[in-house]
């Protein structure tokens, strides 16, 4: 199976910009079930524009948990849209490298966009391919406007509550999400996020509140 599996991927390489629709074909014969329906669910589309494989070692040893060998696996993608969760909004044109290193997968500084703001230093993280638990997390920069309409549209609502529903706001802010996600248990997914007004004009309607040049710091945690 293994090495059917190494051959797809020289003929997978030989050429470029491949479309990512075969990305959890090969995946199925390392990854726990769960992951490869992430896997197909999550990258709905891209450009692959490089990529590299390096397999050293037994393949009846794979995925080499003691060091016994090497598979690695990077792909340089661009213009990707990522639905990497259920009641999140897609991330699109996602430049990125994705490393597949033995029993790892990894995403590490790649950029985005979110309704036109600017996505920063996004990492996403597995550390065992057959029990996966994936780690996101990344910084948006945007005007508040937009952030509060990434909020509104998120599961982030239902922890901030209405208080985030009513708010309005101008000028640019900052929000630093991470979200913890046991794909392979029934558990729930853990949210850290916090959202940064930079000197920012902020509205509360149902209280008649006009506040000016605000700076401080609005966190939460599932």
């Amino acid at each position: 199976m293994y090495f059917f599996f190494f051959f797809c991927f020289v003929f997978f390489f030989s050429s470029r910009r491949r479309n990512t629709s075969c990305l959890s074909d090969w995946s199925s014969d390392v990854c726990s079930s769960d992951l490869v329906d992430w896997l197909d669910a999550a990258i709905v589309r891209a450009n692959i524009q490089n990529g590299g494989f390096l397999f050293y070692g037994e393949v009846n040893e794979f995925p080499f948990y003691h060091g016994e060998g090497v598979m690695e696996v990077l792909l340089d993608i661009e213009n990707a849209r990522l639905q990497y969760l259920p009641g999140w909004t897609a991330i699109t044109c996602l430049n990125a490298s994705l490393l597949f290193y033995n029993s790892l997968f990894s995403i590490d500084g790649a950029t985005g966009y979110i309704y036109g703001a600017d996505l920063s230093n996004i990492n996403i993280d597995i550390d065992d391919l057959a029990d996966a638990h994936l780690s996101i997390d990344g910084d948006i920069e945007a005007p508040l406007s937009d952030l509060l309409l990434f909020v509104r549209n998120s599961p982030l609502k239902d922890v901030l509550g209405s208080f985030v529903s009513d708010l309005k706001g101008k000028g640019r802010s900052d929000l630093r999400l991470d979200l913890q996600v046991p794909l392979a248990k029934d558990e729930e997914v853990k949210i850290n996020g916090q959202l940064s007004f930079n000197d920012n004009e902020v509205l509360l309607p149902d209280k008649g509140y006009l506040l000016s040049s605000v700076q401080s710091d609005l966190s939460c945690t599932e």
